[in-house]
Protein backbone atom coordinates (compact mmCIF):
# COMPACT_ATOMS: atom_id res chain seq x y z
CA UNK A 1 0.00 0.00 0.00
CA UNK A 2 0.89 3.84 -0.26
CA UNK A 3 0.23 7.11 1.25
CA UNK A 4 1.17 10.22 0.29
CA UNK A 5 0.84 13.75 2.28
CA UNK A 6 1.11 17.51 0.05
CA UNK A 7 0.01 19.77 2.50
CA UNK A 8 1.49 23.48 2.29
CA UNK A 9 -0.05 26.69 3.79
CA UNK A 10 -2.02 29.29 2.09
CA UNK A 11 0.05 31.52 -0.40
CA UNK A 12 -2.89 32.69 -2.66
CA UNK A 13 -1.38 30.89 -5.85
CA UNK A 14 -3.49 28.54 -7.64
CA UNK A 15 -6.82 29.59 -6.31
CA UNK A 16 -8.62 29.12 -9.82
CA UNK A 17 -7.92 25.43 -9.88
CA UNK A 18 -8.95 22.38 -7.48
CA UNK A 19 -5.91 21.56 -5.22
CA UNK A 20 -5.98 18.25 -7.24
CA UNK A 21 -4.84 20.06 -10.08
CA UNK A 22 -2.99 22.34 -8.40
CA UNK A 23 -1.14 19.79 -6.09
CA UNK A 24 -2.42 16.06 -5.91
CA UNK A 25 -1.70 15.22 -9.24
CA UNK A 26 2.13 15.25 -8.67
CA UNK A 27 1.55 12.82 -5.95
CA UNK A 28 -0.66 10.54 -8.28
CA UNK A 29 1.90 10.68 -10.92
CA UNK A 30 4.53 9.11 -8.29
CA UNK A 31 2.14 6.62 -7.53
CA UNK A 32 1.71 5.34 -11.01
CA UNK A 33 5.39 4.88 -11.49
CA UNK A 34 5.84 3.16 -8.01
CA UNK A 35 2.75 0.20 -8.55
CA UNK A 36 2.48 0.00 -12.40
CA UNK A 37 -0.93 -1.17 -12.67
CA UNK A 38 -4.12 0.16 -13.68
CA UNK A 39 -6.08 2.07 -11.39
CA UNK A 40 -9.93 -0.08 -10.41
CA UNK A 41 -11.56 2.43 -8.31
CA UNK A 42 -11.30 5.81 -6.84
CA UNK A 43 -13.15 6.85 -3.95
CA UNK A 44 -12.42 10.89 -3.29
CA UNK A 45 -13.90 13.76 -1.19
CA UNK A 46 -12.76 17.63 -1.06
CA UNK A 47 -13.92 20.77 0.54
CA UNK A 48 -13.33 24.68 -0.02
CA UNK A 49 -12.54 26.23 2.89
CA UNK A 50 -10.66 29.87 1.53
CA UNK A 51 -11.18 29.62 -2.29
CA UNK A 52 -14.29 29.30 -4.23
CA UNK A 53 -12.19 25.86 -5.44
CA UNK A 54 -11.68 22.44 -3.37
CA UNK A 55 -8.78 23.12 -1.06
CA UNK A 56 -8.15 19.81 1.17
CA UNK A 57 -8.82 16.70 -0.72
CA UNK A 58 -8.75 12.96 0.40
CA UNK A 59 -8.19 10.45 -2.52
CA UNK A 60 -8.60 6.47 -2.31
CA UNK A 61 -7.11 4.53 -4.98
CA UNK A 62 -7.66 0.84 -5.71
CA UNK A 63 -5.16 -0.71 -8.44
CA UNK A 64 -5.78 -4.00 -10.09
CA UNK A 65 -2.73 -5.83 -8.43
CA UNK A 66 -4.55 -5.01 -4.88
CA UNK A 67 -2.41 -2.27 -3.90
CA UNK A 68 -4.69 0.77 -2.50
CA UNK A 69 -3.15 4.31 -1.84
CA UNK A 70 -4.40 6.77 0.53
CA UNK A 71 -3.52 10.52 -1.52
CA UNK A 72 -4.22 13.84 0.99
CA UNK A 73 -3.35 17.21 -0.50
CA UNK A 74 -4.28 20.59 1.11
CA UNK A 75 -3.03 24.45 0.83
CA UNK A 76 -4.60 25.55 4.02
CA UNK A 77 -2.52 23.85 6.15
CA UNK A 78 -1.12 24.82 9.51
CA UNK A 79 2.39 23.40 8.35
CA UNK A 80 4.28 22.17 5.14
CA UNK A 81 4.89 18.89 4.61
CA UNK A 82 5.73 16.60 1.56
CA UNK A 83 5.74 13.02 2.83
CA UNK A 84 5.15 9.35 0.86
CA UNK A 85 5.22 6.18 3.15
CA UNK A 86 5.26 2.73 0.90
CA UNK A 87 4.02 -0.39 2.49
CA UNK A 88 5.08 -3.47 1.33
CA UNK A 89 5.16 -7.37 2.99
CA UNK A 90 8.94 -7.30 3.95
CA UNK A 91 9.55 -3.67 4.25
CA UNK A 92 8.22 -0.02 5.17
CA UNK A 93 9.60 2.97 3.13
CA UNK A 94 9.44 6.22 4.56
CA UNK A 95 10.29 9.52 2.03
CA UNK A 96 9.96 13.12 2.91
CA UNK A 97 10.95 15.29 -0.25
CA UNK A 98 13.73 16.93 -0.40
CA UNK A 99 14.67 18.29 -3.36
CA UNK A 100 13.90 21.46 -2.10
CA UNK A 101 16.94 21.15 -0.44
CA UNK A 102 18.97 20.25 -3.23
CA UNK A 103 18.71 21.81 -7.18
CA UNK A 104 17.65 18.77 -9.61
CA UNK A 105 19.10 20.69 -12.25
CA UNK A 106 22.54 20.31 -11.07
CA UNK A 107 22.56 17.02 -9.24
CA UNK A 108 23.89 13.75 -10.16
CA UNK A 109 22.82 10.95 -8.58
CA UNK A 110 24.34 7.56 -8.02
CA UNK A 111 21.65 4.67 -7.47
CA UNK A 112 23.81 1.68 -6.00
CA UNK A 113 22.30 -1.48 -5.38
CA UNK A 114 24.66 -4.67 -5.37
CA UNK A 115 21.35 -6.87 -6.44
CA UNK A 116 19.82 -3.98 -8.46
CA UNK A 117 16.69 -4.61 -6.43
CA UNK A 118 16.77 -2.74 -3.01
CA UNK A 119 13.77 -1.66 -2.56
CA UNK A 120 14.90 1.60 -0.87
CA UNK A 121 17.24 1.79 -3.32
CA UNK A 122 15.15 2.06 -6.16
CA UNK A 123 11.98 3.59 -4.60
CA UNK A 124 14.20 6.68 -4.36
CA UNK A 125 15.94 6.41 -7.73
CA UNK A 126 11.89 6.08 -8.89
CA UNK A 127 10.96 9.22 -7.20
CA UNK A 128 13.76 10.92 -8.11
CA UNK A 129 12.83 9.97 -11.72
CA UNK A 130 9.92 10.96 -11.59
CA UNK A 131 10.47 14.94 -10.50
CA UNK A 132 13.66 15.39 -13.03
CA UNK A 133 11.23 14.32 -15.89
CA UNK A 134 8.93 17.23 -14.95
CA UNK A 135 11.58 19.63 -14.19
CA UNK A 136 14.55 18.74 -16.64
CA UNK A 137 12.75 16.36 -19.69
CA UNK A 138 14.91 13.04 -20.44
CA UNK A 139 16.48 12.44 -17.07
CA UNK A 140 18.84 9.23 -17.65
CA UNK A 141 22.11 11.81 -18.02
CA UNK A 142 21.39 12.69 -14.05
CA UNK A 143 21.90 9.41 -13.27
CA UNK A 144 25.02 6.90 -12.08
CA UNK A 145 24.24 3.28 -11.47
CA UNK A 146 26.57 0.47 -9.64
CA UNK A 147 25.66 -2.46 -9.65
CA UNK A 148 26.45 -6.05 -10.19
CA UNK A 149 26.62 -7.55 -13.88
CA UNK A 150 23.26 -8.61 -15.41
CA UNK A 151 21.14 -7.20 -12.58
CA UNK A 152 17.92 -5.29 -13.17
CA UNK A 153 19.25 -2.01 -12.28
CA UNK A 154 21.63 -2.48 -14.80
CA UNK A 155 19.26 -3.08 -17.51
CA UNK A 156 17.59 -0.16 -15.88
CA UNK A 157 20.72 2.08 -16.66
CA UNK A 158 20.70 0.89 -20.41
CA UNK A 159 17.53 1.21 -21.40
CA UNK A 160 17.32 4.97 -20.06
CA UNK A 161 20.67 6.11 -20.59
CA UNK A 162 22.13 7.03 -17.73
CA UNK A 163 25.55 8.81 -17.58
CA UNK A 164 27.70 5.72 -17.11
CA UNK A 165 27.04 2.44 -15.53
CA UNK A 166 29.95 0.56 -13.46
CA UNK A 167 30.35 -3.27 -12.85
CA UNK A 168 31.43 -4.50 -10.38
CA UNK A 169 32.90 -7.73 -9.87
CA UNK A 170 30.06 -9.97 -8.33
CA UNK A 171 32.33 -11.78 -6.19
CA UNK A 172 32.96 -8.96 -3.90
CA UNK A 173 30.35 -9.29 -0.92
CA UNK A 174 28.74 -5.80 -0.02
CA UNK A 175 30.31 -5.31 3.21
CA UNK A 176 33.80 -5.63 1.61
CA UNK A 177 33.15 -3.35 -1.40
CA UNK A 178 34.52 0.05 -0.06
CA UNK A 179 37.76 -0.25 -2.12
CA UNK A 180 35.82 -1.49 -5.27
CA UNK A 181 33.28 1.06 -7.64
CA UNK A 182 30.95 0.71 -4.48
CA UNK A 183 33.10 3.12 -2.43
CA UNK A 184 35.37 4.52 -4.79
CA UNK A 185 32.60 6.20 -7.46
CA UNK A 186 31.16 7.87 -4.73
CA UNK A 187 34.97 9.15 -3.14
CA UNK A 188 35.92 10.27 -6.83
CA UNK A 189 32.57 12.25 -6.97
CA UNK A 190 34.05 13.89 -3.69
CA UNK A 191 37.01 15.06 -4.84
CA UNK A 192 38.99 12.19 -3.22
CA UNK A 193 42.27 11.43 -4.41
CA UNK A 194 41.73 7.84 -5.55
CA UNK A 195 45.05 6.90 -6.32
CA UNK A 196 46.59 8.10 -3.10
CA UNK A 197 44.11 6.20 -1.07
CA UNK A 198 44.82 2.83 -2.97
CA UNK A 199 48.14 3.50 -2.53
CA UNK A 200 47.70 3.43 1.00
CA UNK A 201 45.90 -0.26 0.77
CA UNK A 202 48.48 -1.40 -1.48
CA UNK A 203 50.94 -0.32 1.52
CA UNK A 204 48.63 -2.06 3.78
CA UNK A 205 48.52 -4.88 1.66
CA UNK A 206 51.87 -5.74 2.27
CA UNK A 207 51.92 -5.44 5.74
CA UNK A 208 49.33 -8.05 5.58
CA UNK A 209 50.82 -10.55 3.32
CA UNK A 210 51.07 -14.44 3.24
CA UNK A 211 55.26 -14.44 4.06
CA UNK A 212 54.48 -11.61 6.72
CA UNK A 213 54.95 -13.44 10.12
CA UNK A 214 51.76 -13.57 11.92
CA UNK A 215 53.24 -11.59 15.04
CA UNK A 216 53.73 -8.66 12.13
CA UNK A 217 50.79 -9.36 10.30
CA UNK A 218 48.89 -6.21 10.34
CA UNK A 219 45.55 -7.91 9.71
CA UNK A 220 45.55 -10.87 11.05
CA UNK A 221 46.85 -9.78 14.65
CA UNK A 222 44.23 -7.75 14.90
CA UNK A 223 41.79 -10.77 13.71
CA UNK A 224 42.86 -12.99 16.55
CA UNK A 225 43.55 -10.28 18.99
CA UNK A 226 39.57 -9.42 18.09
CA UNK A 227 38.28 -13.44 18.38
CA UNK A 228 40.61 -14.10 21.28
CA UNK A 229 38.98 -10.89 23.47
CA UNK A 230 35.22 -12.77 22.10
CA UNK A 231 36.56 -16.11 23.52
CA UNK A 232 37.29 -14.30 26.92
CA UNK A 233 34.00 -13.36 26.67
CA UNK A 234 34.91 -9.72 25.83
CA UNK A 235 32.42 -9.40 21.96
CA UNK A 236 31.76 -5.80 22.55
CA UNK A 237 33.92 -3.89 19.82
CA UNK A 238 33.16 -0.49 20.89
CA UNK A 239 34.34 2.68 18.66
CA UNK A 240 35.50 5.11 21.31
CA UNK A 241 36.97 8.17 18.30
CA UNK A 242 34.87 11.37 18.03
CA UNK A 243 36.76 13.25 15.88
CA UNK A 244 37.20 13.45 12.07
CA UNK A 245 37.61 9.47 11.59
CA UNK A 246 34.05 8.84 14.38
CA UNK A 247 32.02 7.84 11.33
CA UNK A 248 34.50 4.65 10.16
CA UNK A 249 32.49 3.33 13.04
CA UNK A 250 29.24 2.98 11.00
CA UNK A 251 31.54 1.00 8.16
CA UNK A 252 33.22 -0.92 10.26
CA UNK A 253 29.79 -1.58 12.06
CA UNK A 254 28.48 -3.37 9.34
CA UNK A 255 31.52 -5.31 8.26
CA UNK A 256 31.84 -6.86 11.83
CA UNK A 257 28.14 -7.49 12.50
CA UNK A 258 27.20 -8.79 9.06
CA UNK A 259 30.12 -10.83 8.75
CA UNK A 260 30.82 -12.36 12.13
CA UNK A 261 26.84 -12.46 13.29
CA UNK A 262 25.75 -16.07 12.77
CA UNK A 263 25.90 -19.68 14.02
CA UNK A 264 25.23 -18.37 17.55
CA UNK A 265 28.50 -16.27 17.54
CA UNK A 266 29.91 -12.87 16.85
CA UNK A 267 31.47 -9.44 17.67
CA UNK A 268 28.84 -7.07 18.28
CA UNK A 269 30.09 -3.36 17.24
CA UNK A 270 28.97 -0.61 19.36
CA UNK A 271 29.39 2.89 17.32
CA UNK A 272 28.50 6.45 18.38
CA UNK A 273 27.63 5.26 22.25
CA UNK A 274 28.36 8.37 24.13
CA UNK A 275 31.71 7.96 26.33
CA UNK A 276 31.05 7.19 30.05
CA UNK A 277 33.17 6.31 33.41
CA UNK A 278 34.99 3.56 33.16
CA UNK A 279 33.23 1.89 35.70
CA UNK A 280 29.92 1.63 34.35
CA UNK A 281 31.33 -0.37 31.33
CA UNK A 282 31.07 -4.60 31.28
CA UNK A 283 33.37 -6.74 31.56
CA UNK A 284 32.39 -7.56 28.02
CA UNK A 285 34.07 -4.98 26.17
CA UNK A 286 36.73 -4.12 24.41
CA UNK A 287 37.76 -0.41 22.71
CA UNK A 288 38.86 0.55 19.98
CA UNK A 289 40.08 3.90 19.21
CA UNK A 290 41.02 5.40 15.69
CA UNK A 291 41.90 8.92 14.67
CA UNK A 292 44.25 11.17 13.45
CA UNK A 293 47.45 11.42 14.92
CA UNK A 294 46.73 15.32 15.53
CA UNK A 295 44.06 14.04 18.06
CA UNK A 296 45.70 11.03 19.88
CA UNK A 297 47.15 13.47 22.83
CA UNK A 298 43.83 15.12 23.41
CA UNK A 299 42.05 11.65 23.53
CA UNK A 300 45.41 10.15 25.30
CA UNK A 301 44.28 10.60 28.89
CA UNK A 302 40.47 9.20 28.77
CA UNK A 303 41.90 6.34 26.72
CA UNK A 304 44.76 5.39 29.37
CA UNK A 305 41.52 5.70 32.15
CA UNK A 306 39.61 3.27 30.46
CA UNK A 307 42.84 0.87 29.53
CA UNK A 308 43.25 1.03 33.50
CA UNK A 309 40.26 -1.62 33.44
CA UNK A 310 39.74 -2.68 30.06
CA UNK A 311 41.56 -3.62 26.90
CA UNK A 312 42.08 -0.62 24.56
CA UNK A 313 43.36 -0.77 20.54
CA UNK A 314 44.61 2.28 19.32
CA UNK A 315 44.90 3.46 15.69
CA UNK A 316 47.23 6.65 15.10
CA UNK A 317 46.44 7.74 11.42
CA UNK A 318 48.87 10.20 9.67
CA UNK A 319 45.99 11.71 7.55
CA UNK A 320 42.63 10.51 6.37
CA UNK A 321 43.67 9.05 3.16
CA UNK A 322 45.44 6.71 5.54
CA UNK A 323 41.99 5.36 5.70
CA UNK A 324 43.24 3.25 2.70
CA UNK A 325 45.39 0.94 5.02
CA UNK A 326 42.70 0.49 7.31
CA UNK A 327 39.67 -0.43 5.07
CA UNK A 328 42.39 -3.40 3.87
CA UNK A 329 43.34 -3.89 7.26
CA UNK A 330 39.88 -4.27 8.77
CA UNK A 331 38.56 -6.63 6.48
CA UNK A 332 40.98 -9.20 6.49
CA UNK A 333 41.19 -8.84 10.06
CA UNK A 334 37.56 -9.68 10.54
CA UNK A 335 37.73 -12.19 7.68
CA UNK A 336 40.23 -13.60 10.30
CA UNK A 337 38.48 -13.02 13.40
CA UNK A 338 34.76 -15.20 11.49
CA UNK A 339 37.74 -18.16 10.78
CA UNK A 340 38.85 -18.21 14.53
CA UNK A 341 35.57 -18.18 15.84
CA UNK A 342 34.28 -20.83 13.08
CA UNK A 343 32.13 -18.92 11.04
CA UNK A 344 31.68 -18.09 7.45
CA UNK A 345 32.48 -14.23 7.12
CA UNK A 346 30.92 -14.18 3.75
CA UNK A 347 27.46 -15.50 3.78
CA UNK A 348 24.73 -14.10 5.70
CA UNK A 349 22.53 -16.68 6.03
CA UNK A 350 19.31 -15.48 8.10
CA UNK A 351 18.94 -12.04 6.74
CA UNK A 352 16.97 -14.17 3.73
CA UNK A 353 15.50 -16.66 6.07
CA UNK A 354 14.04 -13.52 7.73
CA UNK A 355 12.79 -11.80 4.74
CA UNK A 356 10.64 -15.43 3.74
CA UNK A 357 9.47 -15.79 7.45
CA UNK A 358 7.98 -12.46 6.86
CA UNK A 359 6.06 -13.23 4.21
CA UNK A 360 4.88 -16.40 5.32
CA UNK A 361 3.78 -15.06 8.55
CA UNK A 362 1.93 -11.40 6.94
CA UNK A 363 0.43 -14.28 4.28
CA UNK A 364 -1.41 -16.38 7.16
CA UNK A 365 -2.69 -13.31 9.12
CA UNK A 366 -4.01 -11.71 5.29
CA UNK A 367 -5.65 -15.25 4.65
CA UNK A 368 -7.43 -14.81 8.61
CA UNK A 369 -10.80 -13.30 8.40
CA UNK A 370 -9.47 -11.67 11.91
CA UNK A 371 -6.01 -11.41 12.10
CA UNK A 372 -4.57 -12.06 15.83
CA UNK A 373 -2.79 -9.41 17.18
CA UNK A 374 -0.86 -9.67 20.27
CA UNK A 375 -2.12 -7.91 22.93
CA UNK A 376 0.39 -5.25 24.59
CA UNK A 377 1.62 -5.47 28.00
CA UNK A 378 1.31 -2.22 28.41
CA UNK A 379 -0.61 0.79 26.96
CA UNK A 380 -1.47 4.47 28.21
CA UNK A 381 -3.76 5.41 24.98
CA UNK A 382 -0.42 7.45 23.92
CA UNK A 383 2.52 4.65 23.53
CA UNK A 384 2.06 0.67 23.58
CA UNK A 385 4.81 -1.89 24.64
CA UNK A 386 4.53 -5.35 23.15
CA UNK A 387 6.79 -7.79 24.68
CA UNK A 388 8.07 -11.27 22.30
CA UNK A 389 10.76 -12.61 24.52
CA UNK A 390 11.01 -16.15 25.57
CA UNK A 391 10.89 -15.00 29.31
CA UNK A 392 7.74 -13.43 31.12
CA UNK A 393 7.40 -9.79 31.61
CA UNK A 394 7.22 -8.62 35.15
CA UNK A 395 4.04 -6.92 35.84
CA UNK A 396 3.91 -3.22 34.75
CA UNK A 397 0.44 -1.82 36.38
CA UNK A 398 -0.27 -1.08 32.28
CA UNK A 399 2.33 1.84 32.42
CA UNK A 400 4.39 2.06 29.18
CA UNK A 401 7.47 3.13 31.24
CA UNK A 402 7.14 0.76 33.85
CA UNK A 403 7.14 -1.89 30.88
CA UNK A 404 10.39 -0.71 29.27
CA UNK A 405 12.08 -0.43 32.69
CA UNK A 406 11.00 -4.30 33.16
CA UNK A 407 12.13 -4.64 29.80
CA UNK A 408 15.25 -3.35 30.79
CA UNK A 409 16.13 -5.07 33.95
CA UNK A 410 16.13 -9.03 31.87
CA UNK A 411 19.54 -7.62 31.21
CA UNK A 412 22.49 -9.35 32.61
CA UNK A 413 26.24 -9.18 32.45
CA UNK A 414 27.53 -9.41 29.16
CA UNK A 415 23.58 -8.59 27.28
CA UNK A 416 23.54 -5.20 25.12
CA UNK A 417 20.15 -3.65 24.57
CA UNK A 418 19.63 -2.68 20.68
CA UNK A 419 17.32 0.38 20.40
CA UNK A 420 15.73 -0.01 16.75
CA UNK A 421 13.65 3.13 15.53
CA UNK A 422 11.59 2.78 12.49
CA UNK A 423 10.52 5.86 11.96
CA UNK A 424 11.99 9.33 10.80
CA UNK A 425 15.42 10.59 12.66
CA UNK A 426 15.29 14.29 13.89
CA UNK A 427 18.06 15.96 15.89
CA UNK A 428 15.54 15.91 18.91
CA UNK A 429 15.15 12.34 18.28
CA UNK A 430 18.91 11.13 18.55
CA UNK A 431 19.04 13.47 21.50
CA UNK A 432 16.46 11.54 23.09
CA UNK A 433 17.41 8.77 22.22
CA UNK A 434 21.32 9.07 23.08
CA UNK A 435 20.18 10.16 26.93
CA UNK A 436 18.16 6.81 26.68
CA UNK A 437 21.51 4.69 26.15
CA UNK A 438 23.53 6.79 28.61
CA UNK A 439 20.87 5.68 31.18
CA UNK A 440 21.06 2.34 30.07
CA UNK A 441 24.47 1.58 29.98
CA UNK A 442 24.59 3.71 33.82
CA UNK A 443 22.18 1.92 35.56
CA UNK A 444 22.60 -1.99 34.16
CA UNK A 445 26.30 -1.50 33.00
CA UNK A 446 25.32 -3.07 29.55
CA UNK A 447 26.32 -1.94 25.87
CA UNK A 448 23.28 -0.57 23.34
CA UNK A 449 23.18 0.35 19.98
CA UNK A 450 20.77 2.13 17.65
CA UNK A 451 20.02 1.71 14.27
CA UNK A 452 17.39 3.52 12.44
CA UNK A 453 14.91 1.07 10.19
CA UNK A 454 15.39 0.21 7.70
CA UNK A 455 18.47 1.26 7.47
CA UNK A 456 19.76 -1.64 9.96
CA UNK A 457 17.82 -4.22 8.30
CA UNK A 458 21.30 -4.15 5.78
CA UNK A 459 24.04 -3.17 8.56
CA UNK A 460 23.32 -4.93 12.06
CA UNK A 461 20.26 -7.21 11.01
CA UNK A 462 22.20 -10.39 10.58
CA UNK A 463 23.64 -10.28 13.15
CA UNK A 464 20.60 -9.64 15.52
CA UNK A 465 19.24 -12.94 13.79
CA UNK A 466 21.99 -14.92 14.01
CA UNK A 467 24.72 -13.53 16.72
CA UNK A 468 24.98 -14.31 20.20
CA UNK A 469 21.58 -15.05 22.39
CA UNK A 470 22.54 -11.74 24.30
CA UNK A 471 20.54 -9.74 22.49
CA UNK A 472 17.71 -7.57 23.99
CA UNK A 473 16.17 -5.68 21.35
CA UNK A 474 13.59 -2.36 21.60
CA UNK A 475 11.53 -1.69 18.45
CA UNK A 476 9.99 1.80 18.03
CA UNK A 477 7.49 2.64 15.50
CA UNK A 478 4.65 4.63 14.93
CA UNK A 479 2.52 1.50 13.74
CA UNK A 480 1.13 3.53 10.40
CA UNK A 481 -1.42 1.01 8.95
CA UNK A 482 -1.18 -1.07 6.34
CA UNK A 483 -4.02 -0.12 4.09
CA UNK A 484 -4.53 -2.71 1.00
CA UNK A 485 -4.35 -5.27 4.48
CA UNK A 486 -5.51 -5.73 7.99
CA UNK A 487 -2.15 -5.89 9.84
CA UNK A 488 -0.51 -2.42 10.55
CA UNK A 489 3.75 -1.94 10.39
CA UNK A 490 3.78 -2.59 14.83
CA UNK A 491 1.76 -5.82 13.66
Amino acid sequence: GGECHRLGMFGGRGMDVDVVLDLMIHDIDLLLSFVRSPVTRISAVGVPVISQNVDIANARLTFANGCVANVTASRVSMRKQRKIRIFQEDAYVSMDFVENQIDLASTLFIVASKSGTTLETMSFYRYFRNRLEVTVGAPGSRFIAITDPGTPLADEAAACGFRACFENPPDIGGRYSVLSYFGLVPMALCGVPIEELLERARAMRALCGPVVPASHNQGTRLGTTLATLALQGRDKVTFTATGALSSFALWAEQLIAESTGKNGRGLVPIADEPLGDPSEYGSDRVFVWLGLEAEAEKAAAELDRLGAIHPVLRFQLPDRLALGGEFYRWELAIATAGALLHINPFDQPNVEESKRSAREVLSEWRDEEEPIDEAPVADDGRLAVYWGGGNSLPASNGSPTEAVEAIANLATSGDYVAILPYFAETAERDGALEALRARLRAEHHVATTIGYGPRYLHSTGQLHKGGPATGIFLLLTASPPVESRPLSVGS
